[in-house]
């Protein structure tokens, strides 16, 4: 999957799972200040993004959805070497 996808893919499913438009998500958002994310709501999101990306290493504290993002497009590098 091309990484330029991967950003948005990935915020589309967080968008899904947090009720907060796609386009609203910033990179440097904070899940708990920014988007104000339910615990479950952002655990369902992460894994929803670890099952589509075939990612079977899951961390689940990120600060901001750039961390989130940079994990991802780190674990694909790995998939892909």
């Amino acid at each position: 999957m091309p990484k330029n996808n991967t950003k948005q893919k990935v915020k589309k499913i967080l968008s899904k799972h947090l009720a907060v438009p796609a386009k609203e998500i910033k990179d440097g958002d904070s899940f708990a200040k920014d988007l104000n994310a339910d615990p479950q709501d952002l655990s369902e999101a992460f894994e929803e993004i670890y099952a589509i990306f075939e990612i079977e290493e899951h961390r689940t504290n990120f600060d901001t959805v750039a961390d989130l993002i940079e994990y991802v497009k780190d674990h694909i590098d790995e998939l892909e070497a």
